[in-house]
């Protein structure tokens, strides 16, 4: 039986990623033919999707803080804090450049399409990056 998509299933959602869920958060709320992209990555499918989000937090802890959201019919904005805490330096990292300890917020919006209560294509957007004083 499909979820409400609503502000609850947006708290669930961003609560699994921040608890490092993320086979559940795939399983969950992804469907299998899902599509994730920003910037400068697009997976596709369960497996992809679970991988990216697996290695995109390897090294640095990440929690996304909803500030608003837009729900209509089969699409959802949100607005969001990304927090970031590096544990080890990250010279590559897909945001920008991070030192070990380093804490970084940016500002993102998310565009999710849904079929039902699945998403089936996720946008992120980000500017740029604004480094915590060392």
């Amino acid at each position: 039986m499909a979820r409400a998509v609503d502000e609850g299933y947006w708290q669930d959602y961003f609560r699994t990623h921040n608890e490092r869920r993320f086979g559940d958060l795939v399983r969950d709320f992804y469907a299998e033919d899902a599509v994730f992209q920003n910037p400068k990555v697009m997976v596709r499918g369960h497996a992809q999707l679970l991988d990216f989000f697996e290695q995109a937090n390897r090294d640095v802890h990440i929690d996304l803080v909803p500030r608003a959201i837009l729900i209509d019919p089969g699409l959802s904005a949100v607005e969001l804090n990304c927090v970031m805490h590096a544990a080890k330096d990250l010279p590559d990292f897909l945001l920008g450049a991070m030192e070990k300890g380093d804490e970084a917020s940016i500002s993102m919006a998310s565009i999710y399409h849904l079929r039902g209560d699945r998403i089936v294509r996720a946008r992120i957007y980000w500017g740029a990056l604004p480094m915590a004083a060392r």
